[in-house]
């Protein structure tokens, strides 16, 4: 995500301006190239895709032998695949704000399918039986953070790093859509201390993926507003990707800490 980012933020994303090869007739860039060193960033990106599809490739095949997990380990290796064909048809499309957001809220659901595998291979994990509403909450406290990131695409793709100069835009207001994106991560915020609360009041413990994903919000959310306070300098927006995936990752570990609790009758 961070190298995606970085691909976008330097104006690269045509860096290599065919796909499969960098340039015609070279998988590699190529002195000649009048892309530069954005030639070497848009490749390095896809570099290491490579080296994912590699390392799940391995998680596929351990899987197998061991005979576990193996369908969790195909969703990565298949998404990863589907990332790469997507990202030629990114290149494709000289960057349709379209495609480059399906690039990223890919690897959101890549990311998501990871805490699912973590949590089917650890042992001593144990989900906090809670009530039907509590339950139900932290279900909606997920599906909001996944609407922020959605939301958050809409706003990169309408603003001044949607990648190149010349890349194709959405024909929205860029401020307006910020305000939108910060109503929805204060609803979030409003949530997420309303399942504390409930937890407090219900005598559940909180678990420890609750204060992790609270201290990522709130990181987020300071870097969101100091960039769109100082005008969204890059090293702030690149900070804001970063945070974009830890929250996800820690909304994900958020939702399996929670199971809903058995009603029984005599």
């Amino acid at each position: 995500m961070l190298t995606g980012g970085a691909v976008r933020l330097t104006k690269s994303g045509l860096g290599c301006p065919e796909w499969p090869d960098c340039v015609e007739g070279s998988i590699t860039p190529q002195p000649s190239q009048i892309e530069g060193v954005h030639s070497w960033i848009e490749f390095g990106n896809r570099l290491l895709t490579i080296l994912l599809v590699l390392n799940v490739a391995y998680v596929v095949i351990a899987a197998r032998i061991n005979k576990r997990h193996g369908k969790l380990a195909l969703f990565q290796l298949g998404g990863l695949i589907a990332q790469i064909v997507l990202g030629g048809i990114t290149v494709w499309t000289d960057l349709n704000p379209l495609t480059v957001a399906g690039h990223y809220l890919l690897s959101a659901i890549l990311i998501a399918g990871i805490v699912r595998a973590l949590h089917q291979i650890d042992e001593d994990h144990v989900a906090i039986n809670v009530k039907r509403e509590i339950f139900l909450l932290s279900r909606v406290i997920v599906g909001l953070t996944a609407i922020v990131l959605i939301v958050g695409t809409f706003v990169t793709g309408s603003g001044p790093h949607a990648g190149d100069d010349q890349a194709p835009r959405y024909p929205f207001d860029a401020a307006k859509l910020a305000i939108l994106h910060a109503d929805i991560v204060i609803a979030l915020v409003v949530g997420t201390i309303s399942l504390w609360l409930l937890l407090r009041v219900t005598k559940r413990p909180v678990p420890r993926s609750y204060f992790y994903f609270v201290g990522a919000v709130l990181l987020q959310g300071l870097i969101g507003y100091v960039q769109y306070f100082t005008g969204l300098p890059e090293v702030l927006v690149a900070l804001h990707l970063l945070g974009s995936g830890l929250v996800w990752s820690a909304a994900n570990f958020l939702f399996y800490s929670f199971e809903k609790e058995s009603i029984t009758t005599d």
